[in-house]
């Protein structure tokens, strides 16, 4: 039986794991034409219209068998027509408490997304952003790591 200072301890825990805000990755478009965003893990997804100005997230989730894509194209059906696809992807460790993350493209990149830059950053100054001036991935572009937080991607980002 616990006492009554070994269940405030206890139940302080509790409530401190549980109120902690879960970390979402959000996709955010600064380009001036309208974009689809497509969150595929396991799973599947459905696919969502992003306006110009407009932010999308999801809750950070682990998935262990492919981890999670989130794929950008500038048509509704353009991930099963084979069109230009931006590809933001993450993977959780929770056991080490890390978030991996990434850009890649298929099929070439979209002239929508050549204004500007892809920006991947994260609200810690500890944490590696990802650049791609004028959309173009850099010749040392690597997946990169930090603790479990938000990721934002931005789309159109000035430079």
């Amino acid at each position: 039986m616990y006492t009554k200072a070994a269940f405030s301890i206890l139940l302080a825990l509790a409530l401190t794991s549980t109120s902690r805000a879960a970390s979402s990755a959000m996709v955010k478009n600064l380009c001036s034409t309208t974009v689809w965003i497509t969150s595929i893990d396991s799973h599947g997804g459905p696919t969502t219209s992003l306006q110009p100005g407009q932010t999308w997230s999801e809750e950070l989730h682990f998935d262990p068998v492919t981890g999670v894509a989130i794929k950008v194209t500038t048509t509704k059906n353009g991930l099963a027509t084979g069109k230009p696809e931006i590809d933001f992807t993450y993977t959780l460790n929770q056991p080490e408490g890390m978030v991996y993350y990434d850009l890649s493209t298929v099929n070439k990149m979209d002239a929508p997304f050549t204004n500007g830059q892809l920006l991947v950053t994260t609200p810690s100054v500890d944490c590696p952003s990802i650049s791609w001036p004028n959309s173009r991935q850099p010749p040392d572009d690597r997946t990169e790591a930090c603790q479990i937080t938000d990721i934002l991607l931005t789309l159109c980002a000035p430079l």
